[in-house]
């Protein structure tokens, strides 16, 4: 009798090992890759993403860096991401990946007639500076648009 209290003592521990590992791994073994996934499904060859320093913040945002084959085939270098589900997935220097809300529509409109603006401004006080082209103000405020969510999303503490 004694024998078979200890052998169900010892797959009692195991058992309990067994969930608290699995407790601990949680977040690397499930909730970062189901959240990653709405992501990387968008890239051009999801197959070859890479990526590293993945966290979930208090905000519920995945955060990390990826790596992923570009149009020609190479790797372009590991760039910060947001991931925030289906609907809002942006990527360092591309900008959002996923469908813009009308939040964002109008947040970008209005970063954009304010960068016009100060071109006036600047035009109306006799300096002479041209502003940019229209794709490179989109670019400026993709750019300004992710260091923003990054900021707000990412630099907090991790959940």
């Amino acid at each position: 009798m004694n024998q078979a209290k200890t052998i169900l003592l010892g797959v009692a521990i195991l058992g309990a090992l067994a969930v608290a590992l699995f407790l601990w791994k949680y977040g690397e073994w499930v909730a970062i890759p189901n959240a990653r996934a709405p992501m990387v499904a968008l890239l051009k060859d999801p197959a070859s993403a890479k990526t590293r320093n993945e966290r979930i913040t208090k905000a519920g945002a995945l955060c990390g860096e990826v790596n992923a084959k570009n149009g020609m085939g190479g790797y372009a270098g590991f760039k910060r991401y947001i991931s925030l589900g289906p609907e809002s997935n942006y990527i360092e220097g591309t900008g959002s990946l996923s469908k813009a809300t009308t939040e964002e529509l109008v947040e970008r409109f209005e970063q954009k007639n304010a960068m016009l603006k100060t071109y006036l401004s600047l035009q109306r006080d006799g300096v002479d500076v041209a502003p940019p082209s229209e794709s490179r103000m989109d670019e400026l405020i993709e750019e300004e648009i992710f260091r923003e969510r990054w900021q707000q999303l990412c630099e907090a503490k991790s959940a």
